[in-house]
């Protein structure tokens, strides 16, 4: 097909990450690993080699071809005179050798008639179910013509077929959620929870391509945000929060049954944290000279610290309003020589502070009402000083609200 034939249907059809289209030399490049030897035109007829030793000899050189074909991104690149001469020996010998079949197919077939190559390619796939060079190559094939549905099929046959395969396809895989195209077929294959679900999850949770689509995704499908795996979810979250994608972290929190459970707590004022499995709780921060910590008989947020010492002890995110009222209760006054403030920042690149209420030595609370102006989602900060020189101080708050004003 040629160049402007491709241009023509790609208008037609959904345009899929560019990780599709070198998910084969990618696999390429994984395999080929295995030990590499030189093949001149006709070694395996000369050497009297049997067919499988022919076979294998051509299966690690079609690898470090495409291998060092792999930087010109070549939609079906030219291999060797020598291999391919090798690889039809090796298929005279055996027809069903796919090896040399494929290794025909990828050099000199699809060269000179894309449409007969690739019929060679799906006739390969029906020989052997378990070759993953041909399979990627499918995936990449199918994605390349917008047929999203065949491309998901290869990469669930692929990476159920092959223990390897997880290391290179797993990635571009979860790359396809760029196109939403990728989404009803990637989650029915997840709703049969298949082998290789765990590493898509764990590949999900911290993939650039993923993180910027997971919302999306995840409302797309028949799957709750607490089906991922609790550690994967939570470094979800956490990079959620660090490309301040609260958006996304707000739906999807919505999706967690788990996240749900505390939320009329958080309302209410209660110390929920997020290692509770809520996102939108409170995170504890301990360093060198104070810990933070939500004691379970009382439910109170404690703070130990030194002399001197000062910092965040623990912050969460809001979604705002218009306007508000922010309030915080101390279950003990105030150490002398000590303040406790809580800060309301917005969370966008300036970081402007909205609104601040100090606590002084002895005080019992404080409140404050605000407006957003303009701002949709803060960073709630509790934080302390002691001042040098005092002994250690204990801060204990019963609880911190926000409501509309």
């Amino acid at each position: 097909m040629a160049v402007g034939s491709h241009m023509k249907l790609a208008a037609r059809v959904a345009i899929l990450p560019a990780a599709l289209a070198i998910a084969g030399a990618a696999f390429v490049h994984a395999a080929s690993e295995i030990g590499i030897f030189s093949l001149g035109p006709g070694t395996s007829g000369r050497l009297g080699l049997d067919a499988q030793i022919a076979a294998a000899a051509v299966d690690q050189g079609l690898r470090a071809e495409l291998a060092r074909l792999e930087s010109a991104q070549a939609e079906f690149p030219r291999l060797s005179d020598s291999l391919i001469s090798s690889a039809r020996d090796s298929f005279a010998a055996d027809p069903l050798e796919v090896t040399s079949l494929r290794t025909i197919a990828l050099g000199s077939v699809l060269q000179e008639d894309e449409e007969r190559g690739r019929r060679v390619m799906q006739l390969v796939a029906q020989i052997s179910r378990r070759d993953v060079i041909t399979t990627m190559w499918l995936a990449q094939d199918y994605g390349r013509a917008g047929n999203t549905d065949a491309m998901m099929a290869s990469f669930d046959h692929a990476l159920r077929t092959s223990s390897s395969a997880q290391e290179f396809a797993m990635k571009p895989l979860v790359e396809a959620l760029a196109s939403e195209e990728s989404y009803a077929p990637l989650g029915k294959l997840l709703a049969e929870r298949p082998e290789w679900e765990r590493a898509f999850w764990r590949e999900f949770s911290f993939n650039p391509v993923a993180i910027a689509n997971a919302a999306s995704f995840l409302e797309s499908i028949s799957i709750t945000a607490d089906r991922i795996p609790q550690v994967d979810r939570r470094l979800l979250y956490t990079n959620l929060k660090r490309s301040r994608q609260f958006d996304a972290l707000y739906r999807i929190a919505a999706l967690d049954r788990e996240a749900q459970a505390s939320t009329r707590d958080l309302a209410a004022g209660q110390f929920v944290t997020s290692d509770d499995g809520n996102p939108l709780a409170w995170t504890p921060h301990s360093e060198g000279r104070f810990a933070t910590r939500v004691l379970e008989k009382t439910g109170e947020l404690q703070i130990d610290a030194q002399s001197g010492s000062f910092g965040v002890a623990a912050d969460r995110i809001v979604r705002l309003g218009e306007a508000h009222r922010v309030e915080v209760d101390m279950a003990a006054p105030v150490p002398d020589n000590a303040v406790v403030s809580l800060v309301v920042r917005c969370a966008d690149e300036a970081k402007r502070e909205l609104v601040r209420v100090q606590i002084s030595s002895r005080g019992r609370g404080g409140e404050a009402t605000f407006n957003a102006n303009g701002c949709e989602y803060a960073s709630l900060e509790l934080s302390f000083n002691v001042e040098t020189g005092r002994r250690d101080a204990l801060f204990n708050i019963s609880s911190i609200t926000l409501s509309p004003a």
